[in-house]
């Protein structure tokens, strides 16, 4: 992956260089996508990383791949797996969704993008910016109130529900709408 950006855009390449350096460090897991080398190719920083054949859950399920129906059960199980082992490692994702899960025709699952991801703080901390995708969130994210890696498991569990139902449990477009709809679910 070879980053372009604005050579002023520093928070973009300070949150790339922060997922090379996380991806370094967690890899050498099998559902975890694979770490080869990050450095600069002409000023411009890269990440060489393990190839899968295949796309990213979101694509799949868009394409209503059959290997989802036929592998759904090892895809939600290897998903967790390789959360805990993030977890394990001392990291929170903050970005999982769909998205960044990729998947292989055979229904291998790597997870992908640690561009968001922190060390797991010894006290929940709060964020000065929200990072992450909003209809992925935690109610505690999207109130801007402290967090851990748990909203990394709250992030799975939506994932889980839109890969079994094809739909979201919280729609939304803004972190309002998702959070007036987490607020508002009427559990029976």
């Amino acid at each position: 992956r070879l980053f372009k950006t604005s050579r002023f855009d520093f928070t973009t390449k300070k949150r790339f260089l922060r997922g090379c350096d996380t991806l370094s460090k967690i890899h050498n897991h099998e559902y975890v996508i694979g770490y080869v080398e990050n450095g600069k190719i002409e000023g411009s920083p890269y990440l060489l990383m393990e190839y899968v054949e295949g796309g990213n859950l979101k694509l799949s399920q868009s394409r209503a791949d059959e290997n989802l129906e036929q592998f759904v059960g090892n895809i939600l199980i290897d998903m967790a797996v390789a959360l805990e082992h993030v977890h394990d490692s001392g990291f929170m994702h903050l970005d999982f969704k769909p998205e960044n899960v990729m998947v292989s025709r055979n229904g291998n699952v790597r997870l992908i993008d640690f561009d968001l991801a922190l060390p797991i703080p010894k006290a929940l901390v709060k964020l000065s910016k929200m990072p992450g995708t909003p209809s992925y969130m935690a109610p505690e994210q999207l109130k801007r109130q402290g967090i851990d890696h748990r909203v990394d498991i709250f992030a799975y569990g939506v994932t889980a529900y839109e890969l079994l139902t094809g739909s979201k449990p919280f729609p939304g477009e803004t972190a309002e709408e998702v959070l007036r709809q987490q607020l508002d679910m009427h559990f029976l």
